[in-house]
């Protein structure tokens, strides 16, 4: 591979993914509203709670609401998907460059240079980009890393961070490609580093005892968040029978592991 074209590409994702798509709907729909300014009051404190959760989709349906959030995290797709079809179908067909610049998207989503590096969390771009890069993958791993977090833990947090996790095995059985794993290394590790503010908040509340009030008012503030407190109180109910569920759902993506890599030797 040429390093001019690896600097491109990852110059071109970067600028692209630090294109805040929820900044500019909210001017927009909302222009006397921002999204840095967003707090949740917490029993008697008078300034209340900074929503720590970036400045992405998810913090704008908290004013804009739902479907408005839905719409932003497709442009935050669409920002990845598109120089991603360029670069692997049309430009570079048989080099990895595209990895570049989704890897690139990310880091960009995360911290834009447009915006003093404070960007989202990247839920969106990591799942467009993975639309493009094994679409069999973006139809399955999420699906079975939120069930099994769910099942497994009865927790939306866990249910959040897994999916990730699960691209690094699966491109490595895929794929058997170091270019590949790499990429699913990093985004990993650049997803995490984004979580930061979110953990020096809660290990804040922890220390002020106001942690399980400010993940429910946190839970209350959009439909997104209220569907998966749901989903997280369904899998509560099923008591015992929900590790029955996470033990199935984990002998089959060690089934499909298995399927991969066989495939693949």
């Amino acid at each position: 591979m040429e390093i001019w074209i690896i600097i491109l590409s990852s110059l071109i994702g970067y600028l692209l993914g630090s294109i805040s798509f929820s900044r500019i709907f909210i001017k927009i729909l909302a222009p006397d509203q921002s999204i840095n300014d967003i707090r949740l009051e917490n029993g008697d404190s008078q300034e209340g709670a900074e929503v720590s959760m970036g400045y992405g989709a998810n913090k704008a349906s908290m004013i804009l609401g739902t479907k408005w959030g839905i719409t932003i995290g497709i442009f935050d797709m669409l920002k990845v998907i598109a120089p991603l079809i360029i670069f692997r179908f049309i430009l570079f067909p048989s080099d990895p460059y595209f990895l570049y610049i989704a890897a690139f998207g990310l880091v960009g989503h995360n911290w834009p240079v447009y915006h003093r590096f404070k960007g989202g969390r990247g839920y969106s771009v990591m799942f467009g980009s993975l639309i493009v890069i094994d679409w069999l993958a973006a139809v399955l791993v999420p699906p079975l890393g939120l069930l099994l977090g769910f099942s497994l833990f009865a927790s939306l947090s866990f249910a959040a961070l897994i999916w990730p996790w699960l691209i690094i095995p699966w491109f490595l059985f895929s794929t058997f490609d170091i270019n590949f794993v790499i990429y699913a290394i990093i985004i990993n590790v650049v997803f995490l580093l984004g979580l930061i503010p979110e953990i020096k908040l809660y290990f804040k509340l922890r220390k002020e005892g106001r942690v399980k009030e400010y993940r429910e008012k946190l839970l209350e503030t959009s439909g997104y968040f209220r569907g998966m407190r749901r989903m997280e109180d369904f899998f509560k109910s099923l008591g015992i029978w929900r590790y029955f569920i996470g033990i199935s759902t984990l002998i089959g993506i060690i089934a499909i592991f298995t399927i991969l890599a066989i495939i693949n030797i």
